[in-house]
């Protein structure tokens, strides 16, 4: 039942894991054309990414009784990082959006 607010290291693969609480990672620093894979799992709580405008996101994980959700605007170019994201929500959620829009 608790918050994590992290910034996510360049070039390291990101786990972001949430049991009945919520975990928020900012990805805004990706680089142009990077891949980063986030393993995005939660259980009773929520896991919250921040992405970079020109960031295309591509969500490959599953809900179990959860959510899922890529809020953030599709990208104007395909010159930007590409944010693959793997994982399960199970009783909780996933939520993505885009740097400057409101996530509380």
């Amino acid at each position: 039942l608790s918050k994590i607010i992290r910034k996510a290291e360049r070039g390291r693969p990101v786990q972001a894991r949430s049991w009945f609480g919520a975990v928020y990672v900012d990805l805004t620093d990706a680089a142009p054309g990077e891949e980063l894979q986030v393993d995005a799992t939660s259980f009773g709580g929520k896991v919250v990414l921040t992405v970079g405008p020109d960031a295309t996101v591509v969500d490959e994980g599953e809900a179990v009784l959860g959510k899922r959700k890529i809020l953030a605007s599709a990208p104007q170019s395909a010159d930007g990082p590409l944010i693959r994201i793997t994982g399960r929500s199970t009783l909780g959620h996933l939520k993505v959006y885009g740097k400057g829009q409101r996530w509380w």
